[in-house]
């Protein structure tokens, strides 16, 4: 219905052995540029999942962020190799960090070091 230009008259069988006609008019779609429906560029995507990799704050949240943008990447690597290049730095980069910074899932998760004593304090 969406693309027939006028209305149209048509017969068709309403009981067995007897035909009626039907109208069938056009269907009018409204066409509209709704930011929803932009597609993302790779720089936007890469920019985005680059944001996300420094807001991890944990090697847990990291491997979310990572396995979150692997279907992407792979892809990336394959039409922009140099865009890749750089979300593979973004994530070496926050990995040191957070190792650096000792914060691994399971050290903020109980607050005790291996020894069973309390590790804030």
């Amino acid at each position: 219905m969406s693309h027939i230009d006028a209305k149209l008259l048509l017969q068709l069988t309403a009981t067995k052995g007897q035909r009626k006609p039907h109208i069938v008019m056009p269907l009018i779609a409204e066409v509209t540029n709704h930011p929803a429906n932009k597609r993302q560029t790779a720089d936007e995507w890469a920019a985005e999942h680059i944001t996300a990799t420094a807001n991890a704050a944990t090697l847990d949240d990291l491997s979310g962020v990572i396995g979150a943008g692997a279907k992407a990447m792979a892809k990336l690597e394959q039409q922009n190799p140099a865009l890749w290049s750089d979300v593979n730095a973004a994530y070496a980069a926050r990995r040191f960090q957070i190792e650096a910074e000792g914060h691994t899932e399971s050290d903020m998760a109980d607050g005790f070091g291996d020894d069973g004593t309390d590790a804030t304090t």
